[in-house]
This record gives C-alpha cells, structure tokens and sequence, in this order.
C-alpha cells in the first residue's frame, strides 16, 4: 500500500522476487494530507492525516450492487478534550492488534529544542486510547 499528497490510498500487486507483473489500483482515500498508514489484520487500514488532524480507519465493504465502497471514520481526533496536533506515523502490533500512532504535527511546529509531540496506543479491544508519551516527542 501506498499514499498520494492529495490522500488516494492505492494497492500494489505482485511479487518481484518471482517475476510477477507489479500492478497498482485505487484503495480508498483520506481526503485529506496522509502521513503514514498501517493495515490491521481484518485488511482495514489506518491513515494518519495531518490536514484532518486525525487518525482514520478506512475499510473496504460491499455496496449492495458487487461494487466495493469506502467506509471512512474517524478513529483518534483527541484526547481529553484536546485536539490532535496532527498524526503522522502508524503501526499495529501484530500480536495484540493494538495501534500505536505519533501525534507530533506538521514539519516545523516541533523540534529538539520545543518537543510537543505525543505517542500513543489504542487498545483494539476496549477502543481504550493511552497515552504513551504526551508532549516531549520532537517531529520525527
């Protein structure tokens, strides 16, 4: 999988090491600016969007008519109360399932020598978001 600027999500098929033919199709879309993206298990992906200030989760599902449809929601757009600054990397536990996302916004607003980024984890299972590091992580 891969991400445009413009928020296109597109699939890539084939293998290289076996001399298959690499095709690309459409997936889904964000709408948004994506940063990074990571697929669960169940093949629903989860893309950070900085412009949305979110992290969404994007699952394919059948429209009734054979044609697949996007399914979009917002999963993470705070915490207690607060806005995120702007999630820009993912990744799920292959394990627990459990996704761990950077919050630390866009280029610039975040450095070494003013940390405000933040990680956090959410618990697939309970929907329970923690927070892992709040304010001290610098972008990247």
């Amino acid at each position: 999988f891969a991400v445009s600027a413009t928020g296109d999500i597109f699939k890539y098929t084939g293998n290289l090491i076996d001399g298959s033919e690499i095709s690309v199709e459409p997936w889904g879309s964000s709408s948004g600016q994506p940063m990074g993206l990571a697929i669960d298990p169940q093949g629903a992906a989860f893309v950070c969007d900085a412009a949305h200030q979110c992290l969404f989760r994007i699952r394919k599902a059948d429209s009734g008519d054979g044609a697949p449809r996007q399914e979009i929601q917002p999963y993470v757009k705070e915490y207690e109360g607060r806005s995120l600054v702007g999630p820009n990397s993912v990744a799920i536990s292959p394990q627990a399932g459990t996704v761990f996302f950077t919050d630390s916004g866009p280029m610039g607003e975040t450095s070494l020598s003013t940390p405000t980024g933040s990680l956090y984890a959410v618990n697939p299972g309970t929907q329970l978001l923690l927070p892992l590091l709040q304010g001290v992580l610098a972008h990247p």
